[in-house]
């Protein structure tokens, strides 16, 4: 049975996202790409684009779940709060359209598709050229996306064997 799988990793500039499909054993990389938000603008109205743009990637392509970055407590709590809010804006668009959301660390994610939750996230981009067999000219938001959903779906075939 395919499983589609939209892996968001949140951001006030910069949210990357990914769709993966599950075939059986088979993992495809369907699309990938990255919502830029001009840092130029207000806080709230980066979350309002965030949320348009987010929605119209949910409603064009209704993935069976999104996996999404738990979050960071960093050293900046400005920053940790503004990103919790774009997660909020996720999870809100996500839930919208009925779609169930699933949560994973970084750690959790860099393990998933590396094997080790220490990686670099260099080495999570090259993980992901070597899995899905292209090369990999974007920010590492949008690999970071493609490794929480890749997460998801090995953790959902590993609950299933």
């Amino acid at each position: 049975m395919k499983k589609i799988i939209l892996g968001f990793d949140p951001g006030t500039q910069k949210t990357g996202w990914a769709l993966l499909e599950q075939d059986g054993k088979k993992i495809h990389l369907l699309q990938a790409g990255c919502i830029d938000l001009d840092p130029k603008l207000s806080l709230q109205k980066r979350l309002g684009a965030l949320f348009r743009s987010s929605s119209e990637i949910l409603k064009n392509f209704r993935p069976d779940a999104i996996a999404i970055e738990s979050q960071f407590v960093g050293l900046n709590p400005k920053s940790t709060m503004a990103i919790s809010m774009s997660k909020g804006i996720l999870l809100a668009a996500a839930d919208m359209l009925e779609i169930e959301s699933f949560e994973y660390t970084p750690l959790e994610a860099k393990r998933g598709i590396t094997g080790k939750g220490n990686a670099s996230k260099e080495e999570v981009k090259k993980m992901c050229s070597l899995l899905f067999q292209r090369p990999f000219d974007c920010p590492f938001d949008t690999t970071d996306a493609i490794a929480l959903a890749y997460c998801h779906l090995n953790r959902r075939r590993m609950k299933i064997l």
